[in-house]
This record gives structure tokens, C-alpha cells and sequence, in this order.
């Protein structure tokens, strides 16, 4: 009797195991991962990856250390101008309210810290992993209108119909003066891959166009953060 039970457990516990299994490898499946802030998102699987179907939220690093925070624009310049390379974060133009749509903007210098922003199992992809989701997806040329948001982006939003269910939206950037700018027409996700002292590789995507760009830019601009799984 015993037996019985155990064995009907043990294929309970397989039978568990492959659906989980299963949905994690489903576009359409309810699959979830938290940050150390306890904000949950969804996920999708494209080609050979998982990624965030949203942009990072948190302001704490996995092992709960707190990511600075800075909102005034002097602050975020000396970054750029004395070259002090502190990790962190804003809110686009220093408001609350965008972080629930768009989430948070984040230097190189956070997205790279050995701490990391991203859960256990998930990390900022390199330009390497980028060039892999664009190229599943037709190319630099056709790609972003399979990757944006058909909603929020500013018209023409041209091509999207986001079609990978990636669901990039125009969260805009901080300049490396302070500056914020694009919001609803831009958005420019960062990488960790690094081009030199002052500049990285990064995608961007615009509302009046189908094209993904990777290009080089500014580490001390505010990016959004998708994370990829480990």
C-alpha cells in the first residue's frame, strides 16, 4: 500500500515537472519571475531565449543592496563629467508614476555591477544575445516592428504589430547631462557589451520606423533593462 502511494507520488512529481517545463517554453504560458522588490514579470520564450516581456522596475540589486537613486540633473552630470561611475537609477523626468508602464532608467554602470539587477537565474544580454533575438526576427531592417508595443509608442509606430510578443515600449532616455528626452517615440535598451572607456553597445528602436538599431552610446545614460534567462 505504501509502495503504492510513493510510486503514485514520484509520477505526480514528473507529471508536475513537465508542464512547468512545458509552459516556460510557451509564448502563450503564465510564466512569471519576481526581483528582490517583489515586482513580478511576465516572460516570453523567442527562438532559443527567455526574456522579460517588460522592462526592470527594481531598485535594490538581487542580494537586496540598494541601487542609488539619483533625480537631480547636476548629480547624474558629475557622473559624466567627473568620471565618478556610480551605478544608478531614475525615474523618466523624475516621476513615480512612469516606473509601472515603463520602468526604471539605469546607467552601464548598474546594469554591469557584479551585484546584479537582475533576479537569480536572469541577466542583462550582451550585444551578442540582442543580435540573436533581432535576427530571429528578419534583421536590423525588419525586426523592431515584430519587437514594439503596439500600443503608447507616438504614430506612425511603423510596422509594429509585435508580433514576437517582446512588447518594447517608448520609455525614452536620460541624457548624460541629466537631460530627458523621446519618451513615446524612443527607447534605447542596454547592453553590457563595452565599446571603451566612455561608450557601450545598446538597441534602439524609434516609433517612425521597422529597424532595430545596435549602436554605441553614452554608459552614463539612463537605458531601459530587459533581462534574458541565464
Amino acid at each position: 500500500m505504501i509502495k503504492s502511494i510513493l510510486i503514485g507520488l514520484v509520477l505526480a512529481l514528473l507529471a508536475f515537472t513537465s508542464c512547468k517545463k512545458d509552459n516556460k517554453n510557451n509564448n502563450n504560458a503564465k510564466y512569471q519571475v519576481a526581483d528582490f522588490d517583489g515586482n513580478l514579470y511576465d516572460t516570453v520564450h523567442i527562438g532559443t531565449q527567455i526574456w522579460m516581456k517588460e522592462n526592470l522596475k527594481t531598485s535594490h540589486y538581487r542580494d537586496g543592496s540598494p541601487i542609488t537613486e539619483i533625480e537631480d540633473s547636476l548629480e547624474w552630470t558629475n557622473v559624466y563629467n567627473l568620471g565618478s561611475n556610480i551605478p544608478a537609477w531614475c525615474y523618466y523626468n523624475g516621476n513615480a508614476s512612469n516606473n509601472g508602464i515603463y520602468g526604471k532608467l539605469y546607467n552601464w554602470y548598474c546594469a554591469t555591477d557584479i551585484r546584479h539587477i537582475c533576479p537569480t537565474g536572469w541577466h542583462v544580454p550582451s550585444v551578442a544575445e540582442w543580435l540573436v533575438l533581432i535576427n530571429y526576427y528578419g534583421g536590423e531592417n525588419l525586426s523592431g516592428g515584430h519587437l514594439k508595443a503596439t500600443t503608447l509608442w507616438a504614430a506612425p509606430n511603423a510596422g509594429a504589430d509585435n508580433a514576437s510578443g517582446f512588447t518594447a515600449l517608448p520609455a525614452g532616455i536620460r541624457g548624460p547631462l541629466g537631460r530627458f528626452e523621446l519618451i513615446d517615440t524612443y527607447v534605447n535598451f542596454c547592453s553590457t557589451t563595452s565599446t571603451g572607456d566612455s561608450s557601450m553597445s545598446s538597441v534602439l528602436m524609434y516609433n517612425v520606423d521597422s529597424n532595430t538599431i545596435v549602436g554605441n552610446i553614452y554608459k552614463q545614460n539612463g537605458f531601459s533593462v530587459r533581462c534574458i534567462h541565464d
